[in-house]
């Protein structure tokens, strides 16, 4: 599997500045090409790094913040063009995407949801099923209908549990997969309004998963202030039978 971080950065004030890339995830493997929670300038930092939009098969937002769902419609329009007008890609959103609640408009126009093959709107608990599994598990965020999403193919599964604080169930949705990949924005919980994962929470995150392989990104200024690599030497220490990987911007990782 190689797995590809566009943008290691995310919330307001990264995605306003830019000081990290908000651009997504993208994830390739057998013949899935899936592009998780595309943000702004995704379009551009995949033709960077030459990423098969070609191929591409599956884009995944996980809830309506602009920096995971800004350059959707931008990468539906040019795996449009790039597969010569075919219509390959599904679309999984979750409910507040699609405008399914008060206060959720709906964020992809209906030309763009023309150019998809599918769109499959989700809640926690809900599964989709191809040849892979998605599971779609709760959040405990700013966006109350968001989704973390494990993605189980036949030799690995991926979790992605997205923006959220640590919940009790985490367990239940990724405790066995084998790589976990955690939002850490925020060092401690007295400022924490859109409810991101703490140092704390996400030392839960991992101490409640076998993961091998721990991929952490969406760094906010707290957790850039602290200092990136700083964490990452403590985190090693901490978890030292785990891989544990301080992601980097436009950086792709044989899994």
């Amino acid at each position: 599997m190689k797995l590809t971080i566009l943008g290691s950065g995310g919330g307001r004030y990264v995605l306003a500045t830019q000081i990290l890339r908000t651009s997504g995830v993208w994830l390739s493997h057998k013949n899935k090409e899936i592009f998780i929670d595309p943000g702004p300038c995704a379009l551009r930092d995949a033709l960077s790094l030459k990423l098969p939009l070609n191929k591409l098969t599956h884009i995944i937002i996980t809830h309506q913040h602009l920096d995971h769902y800004g350059g959707a419609e931008s990468v539906i329009e040019s795996a449009y063009f790039y597969q010569h007008n075919k219509r390959n890609v599904t679309l999984i959103t979750n409910t507040c995407m699609a405008g399914l609640h008060k206060g959720c408009d709906k964020l992809i126009s209906t030309y763009h949801l023309s150019l998809l093959k599918n769109h499959v709107i989700v809640k926690p608990d809900d599964e989709y099923l191809e040849d892979i599994r998605f599971k779609f598990s709760p959040t405990l965020h700013h966006e109350k209908y968001g989704v973390g999403v494990r993605i189980d193919f036949k030799d690995i599964s991926i979790g992605y549990p997205s923006d959220t604080e640590y919940f009790p169930e985490f367990s239940k949705y990724y405790k066995d997969v084998d790589v976990l990949i955690l939002h850490f924005a925020i060092m401690n919980k007295e400022s924490n309004e859109f409810r991101h994962a703490s140092k704390e929470d996400i030392k839960k995150m991992i101490s409640k998963t076998r993961a091998s392989t721990i991929i952490l990104r969406h760094f906010a200024p707290p957790v850039i202030n602290y200092g990136i690599e700083k964490l990452s030497y403590e985190f090693k220490e901490m978890f030292p039978t785990k891989n544990i990987i301080f992601s980097q911007d436009l950086t792709t990782y044989n899994i």
